[in-house]
């Protein structure tokens, strides 16, 4: 299911809720998650253990994966979300040697 920005998950506020911890996961295919069912995705996963060990703490949790991109791409859609998203924490998942193609 993608979102009405595009990207894999349930949609998001551009704005970071109120109290919210946002994480922001950047990456190809392996973070969006290409071939597997939705709940099984990094950002899924990584989510669901980020409430299991912070069970009071509002988290949020979106995944940026694109398929395709490569480092040249996931450092344009870090400028992109860091300006427009206000992640709290910004993971970049890379595949080596695959995202450092050009």
């Amino acid at each position: 299911m993608l979102n009405a920005l595009g990207f894999r998950g349930p949609d998001f506020a551009l704005a970071k809720p109120e109290g919210a911890v946002r994480v922001a996961v950047i990456g190809d295919s392996f973070v969006f998650g290409a071939g597997i069912d939705g709940g099984d995705t990094l950002a899924v996963k990584l989510d669901a253990e980020l409430r299991r060990r912070f069970p009071d703490a509002r988290v949020e949790v979106l995944n940026l994966g694109v398929p395709g991109n490569n480092l040249g791409s996931h450092v344009d859609l870090y400028e992109a979300a860091t300006a427009q998203l206000d992640p709290d924490v910004v993971v970049l998942g890379l595949t080596l040697v695959n995202d450092l193609s050009p």
